[in-house]
């Protein structure tokens, strides 16, 4: 649980967000932040070579600095998501560090965007990869049906 980055809730249906608290207790900071929502404004000057050198030396830009050395959970989501963890969290003990970014500024956020990174290119390989295979399965049946 200690390697996962980020979470990304779509949207505010109980089968896509109610596991995230029992995932955010099986977290615990060792140093809680008594505000673990800062949500700070991602620089926006920060280019993505910087970007993906601070992901390599284990640090996010713009992300909120927990104790115990561990970086606090990205949880992108709808805005109502943030709402209820903190109503929800507040009122459990042992609820680990996170931070919460709204899934339209997710792209722009320093943070999320080198987590995202590696997705996109895997997604688009795999993409092209299934392109590739219809085409040419699509090729060889009208080759033989001729």
């Amino acid at each position: 649980m200690s390697s996962l980055e980020l979470v990304w809730i779509s949207h505010m249906h109980a089968d896509h967000h109610l596991g995230l608290l029992a995932l955010l207790q099986a977290r615990p900071d060792p140093n809680p932040d008594p505000n673990p929502d800062p949500n700070p404004d991602p620089n926006p000057n920060i280019g993505l070579l910087a970007l993906l050198q601070a992901r390599r030396a284990g640090t996010h830009a713009g992300a909120h600095a927990s104790g115990g050395g561990e970086r606090p959970l990205l949880i992108v989501a709808p805005l109502a998501m943030r709402t209820w963890l903190r109503e929800a969290a507040s009122s459990l003990d042992g609820v680990g560090a996170y931070r919460f970014v709204h899934c339209g500024a997710a792209p722009r956020d320093a943070a999320v965007l080198p987590l995202l990174l590696p997705l996109a290119l895997t997604l688009t390989l795999t993409l092209a990869l299934a392109l590739t295979l219809t085409l040419t399965l699509t090729l060889t049946l009208t080759r033989t049906r001729t």
